[in-house]
C-alpha cells in the first residue's frame, strides 16, 4: 500500500523544474499500536524533510511479510529512490536483497526498530534490544523468590528485535538466577492477545511469580 507522501520544496536548488531527492520507507506490522505511533512520527516529520527538498514514498505492510518488503524495495528502486529506511524481518532473502541494493545499485539501506546486522545495511536506528532484555532480566531477578518460575510473552520470533530481547532476558536470568525456571515463551502481536495469554498462564500456573 503506497502513501505518496511526496512534494517539492521551494528552497533554491529544488525548484519545480528539478527532480527532488527521493527516499523510501517500508513499515511492517502497521496494525499494531506501537507502529501506529511510529507512523504518526513519520507523518509529523515529513514537513521538515520536504523543506529540505526530499520526496518521501512510504509503503505499509500488515503483519510481517519479508517477500512484500523485497517487492517494495524493488518497486522503490525502480522509482529512483536514493535511499531506503525499512523495518525488516529475519529472512535470508531479505538480507540478500539489502546486500544487492547496497552493493550493486548503490542504494543505502537503514533499518529501524529491528535490525539485520549481518546484512550490509548502512546503520540501525533503535534501541539495543538485547540489552533491553538483559535489563528486564536483572529487574526480574531482584523480584523473584528462590526457585520461583516465570514466563515470557513476546512479539513473534520473526521479528529480530524482539528475539534479541528474549535472548538477552534468558541469558542474564540463567547467569544471575539459575534457580529461576522459565516455563515457556508465548508470542502475541497485540495487547489483547497478551492479556488473553496472561489470563491463560495465571489459570494454568497459579504459582507463577513473574511474567
Amino acid at each position: 500500500q503506497g502513501d505518496g507522501l511526496s512534494s517539492q520544496s521551494s528552497r533554491p536548488g529544488f525548484s519545480s523544474g528539478q527532480n527532488p531527492i527521493k527516499i523510501g520507507i517500508i513499515i511492517q506490522s502497521v496494525e499494531t499500536a506501537f507502529i501506529q505511533q511510529l507512523i504518526e512520527g513519520v507523518k509529523r516529520t515529513r514537513k521538515e524533510i520536504q523543506r529540505n527538498g526530499v520526496c518521501v514514498e512510504v509503503r505499509y505492510i500488515n503483519g510481517v511479510n519479508a517477500q512484500q518488503v523485497i517487492d517494495y524495495m524493488e518497486e522503490l528502486k525502480c522509482q529512483g529512490v536514493k535511499g531506503i529506511a525499512l523495518l525488516p524481518a529475519e529472512d535470508e532473502g531479505l538480507k540478500i536483497e539489502i546486500d544487492k541494493l547496497v552493493e550493486v545499485d548503490k542504494i543505502p539501506i537503514v533499518t529501524f526498530n529491528a535490525d539485520l546486522s549481518a546484512s550490509k545495511r548502512l546503520c540501525f536506528i533503535g534501541q539495543d534490544n538485547k540489552r533491553a532484555g538483559q535489563v528486564a532480566a536483572g529487574l526480574m531477578a531482584e523480584c523473584i523468590p528462590p526457585s520461583g518460575c516465570v514466563c515470557i510473552i513476546a512479539w513473534p520470533a520473526s521479528h529480530p528485535g524482539h528475539r534479541s530481547r528474549v535472548n538477552g532476558f534468558k541469558e542474564v536470568l540463567a547467569q544471575s538466577r539459575p534457580d529461576i525456571d522459565i516455563i515457556n515463551t508465548w508470542y502475541a502481536e497485540e495487547n489483547h492477545e497478551s492479556a488473553r495469554i496472561t489470563e491463560e498462564i495465571l489459570r494454568k500456573y497459579p504459582d507463577i511469580k513473574g511474567i
